[in-house]
């Protein structure tokens, strides 16, 4: 087994952690400003850890293999934190927590079975998360506002789940495949924006505004046969759309053939549409 630890306490600073083989450990610590670390490794069931402590800081972490875990740890403002992922069973988790301002957190993977996690808590964030494959797992996190989530799955059997918390919030979810689900929540926010698409066929797609949402926007497209907005196994009601709130605008598009859609609106004002073809 091979270890390797980095610890730099430094105003400014640029260092390169490269390991080849199986079963490492390799681990940074970065407090201050401007500084650029990178972890790279190549080989299975190897562990990285990055703890970024400051403002503008740019921590990149690639692992090449399977069963690999990375695991960014960032406070601070204006930060970016990059994962890539080339391979089957892995996992990337990137934790922006605080009240961390204009961060921007990037996961990319390729392979099946992999799991990629984004948990920001701040103002003006940005998560981004790309996945080629099948049987992949995206999930983004987010509370506060004027943050932005992107998830891009490519494959089969894939699963996205958003949720947001707070106002002007952005979310956007495209998925390309068969057998994929989309699972988006926005709950006590106002003024957010929600853009699902799928293509393909037998796709799930469910997006809900919880109690206290008002003046959001939806809008789901579904191009493909046997697609579903409805049944799904986190909300206990068959709504593919579900609305709790005032003044709010639902587009549900689909086109193909045996597509089932749904929607539910509970408060004053709101606007919901379905158009099949």
């Amino acid at each position: 087994m091979k270890k390797v630890i980095l610890s730099a306490v430094l105003l400014v600073v640029s260092n390169v952690l490269l390991a080849q083989g199986d079963n490492n450990n390799a681990s940074q610590e970065v407090v201050g400003s401007s500084n650029t670390v990178s972890i790279d490794q190549d080989g299975n069931k190897n562990n990285a850890l990055q703890d970024v402590n400051g403002n503008i800081n740019t921590a990149t972490l690639t692992q090449k293999g399977n069963s690999n875990t990375s695991i960014q740890i960032v406070g601070g403002d204006r930060n970016k934190t990059i994962i890539k992922q080339v391979g089957k069973s892995n996992r990337a988790v990137s934790y922006q927590l605080g009240l961390s301002y204009k961060s921007k957190s990037e996961q990319t993977q390729a392979g099946n079975h992999n799991e990629s996690y984004v948990i920001q808590g701040g103002f003006n964030q940005q998560a981004y998360v790309s996945s080629k494959g099948d049987n992949n797992l995206a999930v983004i996190v987010q509370w506060n506002e004027n943050n932005s989530a992107s998830i891009t799955q490519s494959g089969n059997d894939n699963e996205a789940i958003s949720v947001q918390s707070g106002s002007y919030n952005v979310t956007q979810i495209t998925q390309k495949g068969n057998g994929n689900q989309v699972y988006a929540m926005v709950e006590n926010g106002k003024n957010n924006k929600v853009a699902v698409s799928e293509i393909g066929k037998n796709n799930i797609s469910t997006t809900l505004l919880k109690a206290g949402s008002d003046n959001n926007r939806i809008n789901v497209k579904q191009d493909g046969n046997g697609n579903v907005s409805g049944t799904n196994p986190y909300f206990s009601g068959s709504f593919g759309v579900y609305v709790s709130g005032d003044n709010n605008m639902v587009n549900l598009s689909q086109k193909g053939n045996s597509n089932v859609a749904s929607q539910m609106a509970i408060g004053n004002y709101n606007s919901l549409s379905i158009s099949q073809h």
